[in-house]
């Protein structure tokens, strides 16, 4: 008898404990929620990129601009070669900043799959 009370008030208590609001939520929700608490709904970072290649290797310096999943800014501070390069991200628009020809080229979608500055 004793171990039946205790097998249903661990149950119970199992139903109490482990009943969380995620199950209202659906799949898109729940990720969005971990995204927004991971970054936030904005953000800004400096990074180094460092690409390793049999023959060479080479340091990227950025600074990252972000809001949501919606809107990115990355650019280039180092090398002095590629200094002031930006790219620029809305929805699934992407273009790219070129200080040299003093011009944006719009990039197709494509381009956010492919190896990007020297990287896989």
């Amino acid at each position: 008898m004793r171990q039946t009370i205790r097998m249903l008030a661990l149950a119970l208590l199992c139903g109490l404990f482990f009943q969380t609001p995620l199950a209202a939520q659906n799949a898109k929700e729940i990720i969005e929620n971990a995204d927004e608490k991971r970054m936030g709904q904005t953000s800004r970072s400096t990074m180094s990129l460092t690409v390793i290649r049999p023959e060479w290797k080479r340091e990227i310096s950025l600074r990252v601009w972000t809001k949501g999943n919606e809107y990115l800014l990355i650019l280039i501070t180092e090398p002095a070669r590629d200094k002031g390069t930006a790219f620029m991200k809305r929805g699934k628009e992407f273009w790219n900043w070129v200080p040299r020809i003093e011009r944006i080229v719009k990039l197709p979608p494509s381009a956010m799959a492919q190896a990007w500055m020297g990287s896989d």
